[in-house]
């Protein structure tokens, strides 16, 4: 196991949210309130489902959040930004393995994304899976 995790002592992903945090900035801040009206005013639209979602998980509201970003994927499966936020709630749930997928899919699509192999690196290092982690270290580089 890494120092990191041992220091963090808890679901990477919760304490790596903090490298997506330009990825996930709610710029200007928006409360929660006006974020669900923006989805029941236009519930097509990806956008306003992937912004509640990211909210919802800074608030740890972990559920909802889920919900949230999984009504932005069904709109737009390819939303890099809805599928790295989900992988960061899974992980934070404890569903590493979820997070792992979810993080797979990401790079299915966008393989440039060095923060989603570094992401999954740490994933699969606790997961338990060193060749994996070390592999997807060297794509982050």
């Amino acid at each position: 196991m890494s120092h990191l995790l041992e220091i963090l002592g808890r679901g990477l992903l919760a304490e790596l949210r903090s490298a997506f945090a330009e990825v996930f900035r709610n710029d200007p801040p928006v409360k929660t309130a006006a974020l669900h009206d923006r989805v029941a005013q236009n519930s097509n639209c990806g956008d306003h489902h992937r912004s509640l979602g990211i909210h919802l998980l800074g608030e740890g509201m972990l559920r909802q959040a889920r919900l949230a970003l999984e009504g932005a994927l069904r709109i737009d499966e390819r939303d890099e930004i809805a599928r790295l936020a989900l992988a960061c709630v899974f992980d934070e749930q404890g569903r590493t393995s979820a997070a792992v997928e979810q993080l797979r899919m990401t790079l299915a699509d966008h393989e440039k994304t060095e923060a989603s192999w570094f992401a999954l690196g740490f994933c699969l290092e606790k997961l338990g899976d060193e060749d994996g982690a070390v592999a997807s270290y060297e794509r982050a580089l």
